[in-house]
């Protein structure tokens, strides 16, 4: 799934995740057009648009930079005992939306085939 917001000039990639039995959402670092950086267009979009859409989900992840979706409640997830097939470490972060949607033994996230053709 792809949501794009042409007049704001950014795009975010999100694609079902599972880890055990739940399933999530994986967001993909996004892009914002170098005329609209800086304006907190990538802010709004990750707050609100990407992550009102993960609440029914209960739980999203993202490979991207710590400082910057920190800000938006994601911390290391392993935290939660969750892997990625990517080998990040601290690049890979989680926030659960819904209490308890995350596995408690935690385990390896997995995207969806789909995700990897993106680069």
């Amino acid at each position: 799934m792809i949501a794009a917001d042409a007049s704001a000039g950014r795009t975010h990639l999100f694609s079902p995740v599972t880890v055990a039995q739940a399933t999530g959402l994986g967001l993909a670092p996004m892009a914002v057009l170098p005329a609209h950086q800086n304006k907190g267009s990538g802010a709004a979009g990750a707050g609100r648009a990407g992550l009102l859409h993960a609440t029914w989900l209960g739980f999203v992840v993202v490979l991207g930079e710590p400082e910057y979706y920190g800000r938006f409640g994601f911390v290391r997830a392993s935290n939660y005992g969750l892997d990625n097939e990517y080998g990040a470490d601290e690049a890979f972060m989680a926030l659960e939306l819904k209490a308890g949607s995350l596995p408690p033994a935690g385990g390896l996230v997995r995207y969806a085939p789909e995700f990897a053709l993106v680069g």
